[in-house]
């Protein structure tokens, strides 16, 4: 099937921008990703009684499913202004996970699917797919966006 998608570069720009003591002490980094061919975004609401599944990944695309080798960058913001989120990242196949709380307003970034994590003072091993990222509010229901560009 031929398509009338052309990929193109998407450019993600981050900037912090502040004045101490009447300098100027931000600064602005630019990426550039080639290929982007996919774009998914999404608003949704996540309850705090119970974490849920926001997103999986797998070797190919399916119902509910991204393909995780075109996976080049993914954002979730917390969109609320008072609560938090926690989101977890899971291999379920070795058990590994990690959460990470998400302040009101602030993002977490991925741009590669993959996760190494430890229990204790145990060395790196090796580097596992994710297969499924979750989230929950952690006081109250919250608002989150995600934002995927896949090749």
């Amino acid at each position: 099937m031929s398509s009338r998608i052309t990929p193109a570069t998407m450019t993600v720009t981050i900037t912090e921008a502040i004045t101490l003591n009447g300098s100027a002490m931000g600064a602005t980094n630019a990426l550039s990703l080639p290929s982007i061919g996919e774009i998914i975004t999404r608003i949704m609401s996540v309850p705090s009684a119970s974490e849920i599944k926001i997103m999986s990944l797998g070797a190919a695309a399916a119902a509910g499913v991204l393909d995780r080798a075109k996976l080049k960058y993914l954002r979730i913001t917390n969109l609320d202004n008072s609560v938090e989120a926690r989101i977890r990242i899971a291999d379920t196949d070795s058990n590994e996970m990690a959460d990470f709380k998400l302040l009101p307003g602030h993002s977490f970034l991925l741009g590669q699917a993959v996760i190494s994590a430890q229990v204790g003072a145990g060395a790196f091993s090796a580097w596992e797919d994710i297969e499924d990222i979750s989230a929950q509010g952690i006081s109250a229901d919250v608002d989150i966006e995600i934002y995927a560009a896949m090749t």
